[in-house]
């Protein structure tokens, strides 16, 4: 093989590698602008919603509602807070039981989060991305009169597009506690899996 055919080789080589890199930087920076955006429309929406005078707590529940349904990772959530159980869920188990608990679950700790944040403002701080193609946000609520409440967002890919999996409020995980009681409950239920899925019923259920 010539030298002259090798350096042309090396030379197509190099330019495909530098579209690569330049197609993979594009993607990253269109996949965190929609990163961004969903933390965006999601406190927006929120503190909009909390700041409608008169408003009922039935019209937060269900904004929240809708929230969590359509803007966080359930699938992923599902598995992550029950783990080594989640094999264990039935299709009819999950769908009827659990899925709908663990929503209302989320929207009970969101709709009692948010509510702190009245005539709040917010803004985005960082945007980085980590492992999987995820995405860390750092977000401020500018609350009058009280400190700063820092919010870190974990956005991660999912089939249907970028997706919610985790909001640290003040360096507490959410879906770290979830997971914490959900388990405890399951490990200390005296009636298995099965006893637990009830318990949870009653507690989430409406």
């Amino acid at each position: 093989m010539s030298k002259i055919f090798c350096g042309i080789l090396v030379f197509f080589f190099s330019l495909s590698c530098l579209s690569y890199g330049i197609q993979s930087a594009d993607t990253n920076i269109q996949n965190s602008e929609q990163a961004k955006a969903l933390v965006a429309d999601m406190l927006n929406g929120s503190l909009q919603k909390i700041n409608v005078p008169g408003i009922s707590d039935k019209d937060v529940k269900d904004f929240f509602e809708e929230q969590v349904k359509t803007r966080f990772a359930l699938d992923k959530l599902v598995k992550f807070v029950l783990g080594p159980y989640f094999p264990k869920l039935t299709e009819e188990q999950k769908n009827k039981i659990f899925v709908p608990c663990f929503i209302n679950m989320l929207v009970k700790f969101y709709t009692s989060n948010f509510k702190e944040y009245k005539k709040a403002a917010f803004k985005i701080i960082t945007v980085r991305t980590i492992s999987g193609g995820a995405f860390c946000i750092e977000t401020k609520v500018l609350v009058p009169g009280k400190k700063d409440n820092v919010l870190i967002w974990i956005i991660v890919s999912t089939n249907d597009g970028f997706k919610i999996m985790d909001i640290i409020f003040e360096n507490v995980s959410v879906r770290t506690i979830q997971k914490a009681e959900i388990r405890g409950a399951i490990s200390s239920s005296k009636n298995g899996f099965d006893g637990f899925l009830q318990s949870f019923l009653q507690k989430y259920g409406n």
